[in-house]
């Protein structure tokens, strides 16, 4: 995917809502500056659920909300739950979350819609904010480099992987390939750290599938593992074995906001022997949310397993 692929894929979610659409395009268009990422509908995890914001820029952590005339209900309730909400994104992530709103409510006119002029002035608004932030980082801002973002030599180089990073690769060897391995291709849904023989890598669908009935916390400091036929055997002979019991470097299989299926790295996992035999399902405690990278000690690629 390049960059051209990536931003008419991004502002083409958008599309069913009108006003949203709007101001998304008019704050990309009048930044006009490549080097600079966007995500629209971005999830967040909050301590009550899942959210989406509008637009994210994750360079400057600057969220973007688009209050339509849904955010002006008759009782004030919605406002009220956004402020929550609003609430919860920032606790849980720390980011700032900028506002534009479309309809203003009045006990005379009840609600309605904003002019152009007004709109248009404070997504200029926006926009100023947005370069001065930019600006304010200046030689320690990461330019948006769609390839090296999903090039497992760009962690390598760095030294590390950070929850924090939004890392997700396209495949399962890529991923491999920043903890010591070569490898063209790799299928299985686990492998050996290619250094550290203490740690695994993990490549679990963390939700209900046919074969098992996964599933992550809201903070993702844990994951709940349960096959659908005969987990009972299944969990006495992982409880046994110690091989089962290593640290496990996590990425889940996901979908990205564009519909792709990637790996996304979700921290360091370790088995909790106590809390998976009092409830009977396996359960991994997240106890790093960060971890080391190397570079491929083979000398020739691994081969396509």
């Amino acid at each position: 995917m390049n960059k051209t692929d990536y931003i008419i894929r991004q502002i083409a979610k958008s599309y069913k809502k009108k006003y949203e659409n709007y101001v998304v395009t008019r704050i990309w268009h009048l930044l006009n500056n490549l080097d600079i990422k966007f995500v629209t509908q971005q999830h967040i995890t909050r301590s009550t659920g899942r959210a989406l914001t509008d637009m994210y820029f994750p360079q400057i952590q600057l969220h973007i909300e688009v209050d339509e005339s849904q955010h002006h209900n008759s009782d004030g309730t919605q406002i009220e739950q956004d402020i929550v909400r609003e609430a919860d994104i920032i606790n849980a992530t720390g980011h700032e979350i900028i506002r534009i709103s479309i309809f203003t409510k009045s006990l005379e006119h009840g609600c309605s819609l904003k002019s152009i002029e007004d709109i248009n002035q404070q997504i200029d608004d926006v926009v100023i904010l947005i370069n001065f932030k930019l600006k304010t980082l200046d030689q320690t801002l990461r330019i948006w480099d769609i390839e090296a973002e999903y090039n497992p030599q760009t962690y390598i180089e760095r030294g590390a992987i950070s929850v924090d990073d939004n890392v997700a690769f396209r495949t399962i060897a890529d991923a491999c390939n920043c903890f010591g391995h070569s490898y063209a291709g790799y299928q299985k849904a686990s492998a050996k750290h290619a250094v550290d023989e203490n740690i695994m890598l993990w490549f679990p669908k963390l939700y209900e599938n046919s074969e098992w009935e996964n599933e992550i916390s809201l903070d993702e400091s844990e994951i709940h593992e349960k096959k659908r036929t005969n987990h009972q055997n299944y969990f006495n002979e992982f409880v046994k074995n110690p091989a089962n019991h290593k640290k496990r470097i996590t990425f889940a299989r996901v979908k990205s906001n564009l519909g792709d299926v990637m790996y996304r790295f979700k921290g360091v996992y370790m088995f909790d022997k106590q809390a998976s035999e009092c409830v009977g399902k396996v359960i991994y405690k997240r106890e790093s949310v960060k971890v080391d990278t190397c570079k491929p000690i083979a000398t020739q690629s691994d081969a396509i397993s």
